[in-house]
């Protein structure tokens, strides 16, 4: 028992000491869908993870099947509002934890913990919104881990590295624009196009058979009812932007004109002839038709929000060339 508490009393005094004599487990950089990174041991294997583990939060479990060493990485549900503070409370009041301390490392605060049986060592923290992340440390068969130096020391190195970073995006995916009637409009590309989208609003998942008539995006804005449908069609390379318009015009359930945008690009302008969807397309020079349809539950004629948001948008839509 003493050597588990001298251990976690290492790992509160800032993660500083270096466990000299021990085995070196080799590390490297992993880095989670959510921007959740840490080391881990780059020789282990990764253990198939069945439908009962991811049920019951695992994300990542690593063994060293000549050891027997486990690394296990876990993301639980917990009250949103909890802390860190509400974590190491919680631990402490189970009688099968020896210790668990909060601690800031140079990267984040986080609740570091041992079992009073000496069998694992870990971390964990949340994120403040109801997600709590577990790392834990052990050896096979219930062996104490209070002697294994090289996990220690691994334990400890991985408690220094943990962070979130920002998933990798391009400058246009991170801009925002405010406009100047109170619009917040986000970024987007698709290939060459660049467009913008309403960066509030809530986006409506799409079927396997949406996607397959060309659907890219769907969002709604739930206060006010107004939807945004984006879809991507290829058509022929050459097909211009006049002969869009031309073809939705043509059975009389649109009217439709090509236009100049602020920004020089040519596009095509669309209403329904019952006037409760409008919006814009515009075709790529290899013949694809990008289209945005608006709607909500008035005629776009009379809804000023809607009529004013599609104008916002058609101004910055524009090929990247």
């Amino acid at each position: 028992m003493k050597k588990l508490l001298a251990f976690a009393a290492v790992l509160v005094l800032c993660f500083t000491a270096a466990f000299a004599m021990a085995e070196e487990i080799p590390l490297e950089e992993v880095t989670l869908d959510n921007g959740l990174s840490f080391p881990a041991p780059t020789q282990w294997t990764e253990y198939p993870l069945g439908e009962e583990e991811l049920a019951e939060g695992y994300v990542l479990v690593l063994v060293d099947e000549d050891s027997g060493r486990f690394m296990m990485v876990a993301q639980l549900e917990e009250e949103e509002g909890a802390t860190n503070q509400d974590l190491a409370d919680a631990l402490l009041d189970d009688s099968d934890y020896a210790s668990a301390v909060v601690q800031q490392s140079e990267h984040m605060e986080m609740v570091i913990y041992a079992l009073a049986d000496e069998s694992m060592v870990g971390y964990c923290f949340t994120d403040g919104e109801g997600l709590t992340y577990n790392f834990a440390f052990l050896n096979a068969d219930g062996k104490k881990i209070s002697g294994d130096s090289a996990l220690l020391m691994m334990a400890q190195t991985c408690a220094m590295g943990t962070r979130f970073e920002e998933p990798e995006q391009s400058e246009a995916q991170q801009q925002l624009i405010q406009t100047e009637i109170g619009f917040t409009l986000e970024i987007c590309t698709v290939d060459d196009l660049v467009f913008v989208l309403p960066a509030d609003w809530t986006e409506i998942p799409l079927t396997e058979e949406d996607r397959a008539d060309g659907s890219l995006a769907m969002l709604t804005d739930e206060a006010t009812g107004h939807v945004l449908l984006v879809m991507a069609s290829e058509i022929e390379a050459g097909f211009t932007n006049a002969q869009l318009a031309d073809t939705l015009a043509q059975d009389g359930e649109y009217a439709a004109r090509t236009m100049i945008n602020a920004l020089g690009q040519e596009l095509v302008q669309f209403l329904s002839a019952d006037q409760s969807i409008g919006g814009y397309a515009l075709m790529s020079e290899d013949g694809w038709m990008y289209r945005f349809y608006f709607s909500g539950e008035d005629l776009l004629t009379e809804d000023a929000t809607l009529t004013q948001l599609v104008s916002e948008c058609m101004d910055r839509i524009y090929f990247a060339k």
